[in-house]
């Protein structure tokens, strides 16, 4: 028996002391270990986004709670197994297919997809993906992130109904703003525009516009300006003719005013409107035979 003075004794206590020692510093590890682990499942759990990661076979490693929320599985159900167990046929083709596709890029990989969750309601979802891999370099797995983009999508559709509407608004004002000022040529240089209801200032610039246009595509000598469907003739509507006829003036043709019922004509009178330089006539049959015998 070896006495504590004995030099094998003295070894095998050097020897006893190290290894409390090394085992000392693995406990210390171990409890770190843990710690750290213990955190990291806590922050994963109070990410509201479910995340989820699988080793290269496509089977689930872990989650967090959002993933076992969004499945309505418990961690021990969905550690181990795979898509098709735990998603239906459909969708699962679809998440295998990327799965797969990601294994071989070994990149990241971003794809919108509907999903279906516990509850029985489809989502909207943008995955983000990501491979892992281990100490030996070798392919781990992948890990993934789902954010739920419903709220978005139904912006996003919102605003481009929006933006549809509008156009189809502006394109049935300027069918109207055609239809309220047509121009209808009836010989070589006589053209006419029937003006039917209410003349406000937009609808003015339009009048002085189509017309424009149209006597100087048609080179017209005459523009007829009927306002027998007009119903009120203020200043407004007189000051928009005077212009009309001046403005055409200056393209070397004249007007010629019809449809001026007797109220019209005291309207004109009482409002002081000069319509000089305007021809008048009170139907527009009777503007119609002048335009013509006064051809060239």
């Amino acid at each position: 028996m070896s006495q504590p003075n004995d030099p094998e004794h003295q070894a095998l206590q050097r020897r006893i002391h190290e290894l409390e020692q090394q085992l000392a510093h693995l406990e210390h590890a171990l409890r770190a270990e843990q710690t750290h682990t213990v955190a990291l499942r806590t922050i994963l759990d109070a990410i509201p986004a479910p995340i989820f990661y699988k080793d290269a076979q496509g089977t689930y490693l872990g989650c967090n709670r959002a993933f076992e929320d969004y499945l309505g599985k418990a961690k021990n159900e969905i550690v181990g197994a795979g898509v098709y167990d735990l998603s239906p046929p459909d969708l699962a083709q679809v998440y295998q297919k990327a799965d797969n596709d990601l294994m071989e890029s070994r990149t990241t990989q971003r794809y919108e997809a509907l999903v279906r969750y516990a509850d029985g309601s489809n989502h909207e979802v943008l995955f983000t993906k990501s491979v892992f891999f281990n100490e030996d370099g070798q392919l781990g797995g992948l890990v993934g992130v789902m954010l739920d983009i419903t709220e978005r999508k139904k912006a996003e559709q919102a605003i481009e109904q929006q933006r549809e509407q509008a156009e189809i608004i502006q394109a049935q004002e300027m069918l109207l703003e055609e239809l309220s000022t047509p121009l209808i040529p009836i010989s070589d240089d006589v053209v006419i525009m029937p003006l039917i209801g209410r003349l406000d200032s937009r609808r003015s610039q339009q009048v002085i516009s189509t017309l424009l246009e149209g006597v100087g595509q048609h080179q017209a000598r005459l523009a007829i300006i009927d306002i027998t469907g007009v119903l009120v003739v203020d200043t407004q509507v007189a000051h928009a003719l005077v212009q009309s006829a001046q403005a055409v003036g200056l393209l070397g043709a004249r007007v010629v005013l019809t449809g001026i019922r007797p109220e019209v004509a005291q309207t004109l009178v009482g409002l002081g409107v000069d319509l000089g330089s305007i021809i008048t006539k009170s139907s527009l049959q009777d503007g119609i035979g002048y335009a013509l015998s006064t051809g060239g």
